[in-house]
């Protein structure tokens, strides 16, 4: 991701947001005040449980590029999920997402997908899995 930022000239402008939530965003109003900030929200993960953030940046009607590393491309459209890993595709995704201003009309699709999960059944759904594993 690095590498393709500094292609684009925007490498600079990289932060490592689980750094910035820990040290500035301690509300969910403060989280919400920065998803607003942006257009569309990268998550490249790898391996990952959930990813809860993917959901909540959905909500705010944000479009979401999600690797199939992460266990929330579940709820993200096909189109919109990369090979975990994959910086070419993810390259060619961005490429087409700021060529066709894609995330602007998939707000609304954004949200109504985020409407299916709620915060409340998912926690209780990851304290099953822990409780289970007792």
């Amino acid at each position: 991701i690095r590498e393709y930022a500094n292609y684009l000239k925007i490498g600079h402008k990289l932060i490592q947001l689980d750094q910035l939530f820990a040290s500035i965003f301690s509300t969910r109003e403060d989280v919400h005040m920065l998803i607003n900030c942006f257009d569309a929200v990268l998550h490249p993960s790898q391996t990952e449980g959930f990813g809860l953030e993917v959901l909540e940046a959905m909500a705010h009607g944000r479009m979401v590029l999600c690797s199939t590393g992460a266990g929330a491309v579940d709820c993200v459209p096909a189109d919109w999920s990369f090979p975990a890993g994959n910086s070419d595709v993810l390259a060619a995704s961005i490429d087409s997402i700021k060529k066709e201003g894609k995330w602007q009309e998939q707000a609304g699709r954004c949200v109504e997908r985020a409407k299916c999960y709620q915060w409340e059944d998912i926690r209780q759904k990851y304290v099953d899995l822990w409780k289970g594993l007792n």
